[in-house]
């Protein structure tokens, strides 16, 4: 089922420098063992390696945090009771409004720009909600939050604005920071 949420700002956010050399495509992404109810929640878990067993993902040197080439579950969580954060940047080709389709089972939070895009928090099944932020072109700081507990599983964000056929994001218009 689709469902809409909110616009979120009808000014443009303005985009930041590239975000270092080096860092490559995908996202930075952390995880956490145990049982949450909020994405507000999720660091309170056991911390372990989403990543780990993944041969798409690259691994950090903290051993509990890894990268992911794109927005989709890492092979290497577990079947319940779990918690993840996504975090990098995502790069916008133009100015403009974009909407964000935010699909979960259980919960999930996008933050665009230290700013709730789609909050769709909460115990429920896989479905969609959306979002719309103004944004300028350039790179943009994103993090996605997502817990899941049991029955099922799913992350899925898709976008659409100026020019741009609703997709999932692509990978190429994701990276983070290198590693410390």
């Amino acid at each position: 089922a689709y469902r809409t949420a909110h616009m979120s700002r009808t000014s443009l956010t303005a985009a930041q420098d590239a975000p270092g050399v080096g860092a490559g495509y995908g996202l930075a992404v952390r995880g956490w063992l145990g049982r949450v109810g909020s994405v507000g929640d999720i660091e309170r878990g056991e911390p372990f390696d989403p990543t780990e067993g993944d041969t798409t993902a690259g691994g950090e040197p903290s051993g509990v945090a890894g990268t992911v080439p794109g927005i989709a579950l890492p092979k290497g969580v577990p079947a319940t009771y779990y918690s993840l954060e996504f975090t990098g940047f995502i790069q916008i080709p133009r100015d403009g409004i974009y909407t964000f389709h935010l699909a979960s089972d259980d919960g999930s939070v996008l933050e665009i720009a230290g700013e709730v895009v789609v909050d769709h928090d909460g115990i429920h099944t896989e479905w969609s909600k959306a979002g719309q932020i103004a944004l300028a072109a350039g790179w943009h700081e994103i993090r996605i939050r997502h817990f899941q507990r049991q029955w099922g599983a799913a992350l899925k964000l898709e976008l659409e604005g100026p020019g741009v056929p609703r997709q999932e994001v692509p990978e190429t218009w994701l990276t983070h920071r290198p590693a410390a």
